[in-house]
């Protein structure tokens, strides 16, 4: 285990070192970041005493509680320890673990999004406690790991044995291994892609603390560089509208800069039954070609609107996953898609026969 702090950080008590050197003399394969701060949706800032991210895919958000006594209490009041209040952000230790494993889930879905897998990301809390610390919790789960349990709690000895009783999902494995554990790593700590992690991580078991790292959440930076010449600028999601505009390889038949298409059946206006004069014929026969060419027009913007759109898609995986198509070029991309192409010359077709 690999351990990351921030930028001339120092843990605070003993408990916290006690947790630092368990995690470092551990077998598990990944990297701790210990006492970083991240921010939520509103930019509130909630320091977590530790995430874990590990192979082949398992996130785990620490919230570390020193007491060494009895606790009790239940999912929705106060935990107590003999008796004296158990500090926590929030209701009680669970409330509190809870929102950190949320705000690191929003950190990580930009990362599975363009997978599809953003709502199947799971961040695992666990409340580790002191090996004398006991515990009377209704519906928690004591030192093992139980799928579906809302409350894990584990002596500090149990940490690394309940860890490893975790699986994990086949699509967030492969997705995982897909991305590295580096890149994820450097993602939610803010580092620049190019930051060395071996360098950066201690990995002596008797050493407090670890090498310089950013403390500010990625979407506050240091303000200097000098600070922490590692860190990165903030990392926005991913939208749609930031993909790259893609040219249209068809001439346009008509304006869509905005395609219309409606929901409802195309209409077309037939010549009326009582008009049987040669001009009263002209006129509607006029209209009903007027009114084809528009609705030939829409749905053909339409078709091409959805060549770009999935062409942008399959672009946007080729820099994020392996290559689809080695040096494939947007025309080339668009070529891929023959079922839209034949469906757009038939319409072409047909619109010079019937117009």
């Amino acid at each position: 285990m690999k351990i990351l702090l921030p930028y001339q950080k120092k843990l605070n008590n003993s408990f916290e070192n006690d947790l630092n050197r368990t995690l470092q003399r551990s077998n598990l394969e990944g990297y701790a970041l210990l006492s970083f701060s991240f921010s939520d949706s509103k930019g509130k800032l909630h320091e977590i005493d530790g995430v874990l991210v590990l192979d082949p895919g398992i996130f785990i958000c620490l919230e570390a509680k020193n007491y060494a006594g009895v606790w009790t209490g239940s999912q929705n009041e106060v935990w107590k320890c003999d008796g004296q209040e158990i500090r926590a952000i929030g209701t009680n230790p669970y409330v509190q673990s809870r929102t950190y494993a949320l705000v690191l889930k929003e950190r990580l879905k930009p990362l599975f999004c363009p997978y599809g897998l953003e709502s199947k990301i799971f961040v695992n809390p666990i409340i580790v406690a002191p090996d004398q610390a006991q515990f009377n919790i209704p519906r928690a789960t004591i030192n093992q790991f139980e799928y579906g349990s809302r409350i894990i709690i584990c002596n500090l000895s149990s940490l690394e044995k309940t860890i490893a009783e975790i699986g994990v999902n086949d699509e967030i494995k492969n997705a995982f291994a897909w991305i590295g554990i580096d890149a994820i790593v450097r993602h939610i700590s803010g580092l620049k892609s190019d930051t060395n992690l071996d360098e950066l991580a201690s990995n002596s078991p008797e050493s407090n603390e670890s090498q310089n790292l950013s403390e500010n959440p990625p979407q506050n930076p240091p303000q200097s560089s000098s600070q922490n010449p590692n860190l990165n600028p903030p990392i926005k999601p991913i939208k749609r509208s930031d993909l790259p505009k893609i040219e249209n390889p068809h001439p346009p038949h008509a304006d869509r800069s905005k395609p219309i298409i409606k929901s409802n059946p195309l209409a077309v206006k037939t010549p009326l039954p009582h008009l049987h004069t040669t001009n009263g014929t002209i006129t509607n026969q006029q209209e009903m070609a007027s009114e084809i060419s528009r609705h030939f027009a829409q749905i053909e913007g339409g078709i091409e609107t959805t060549y770009t759109n999935i062409a942008q898609d399959v672009m946007h995986r080729q820099s994020t996953q392996p290559p689809l198509y080695n040096n494939t070029d947007p025309q080339e991309i668009l070529q891929l898609l023959p079922n839209l192409h034949q469906i757009q010359q038939l319409l072409l077709t047909t619109k010079q026969s019937t117009v």
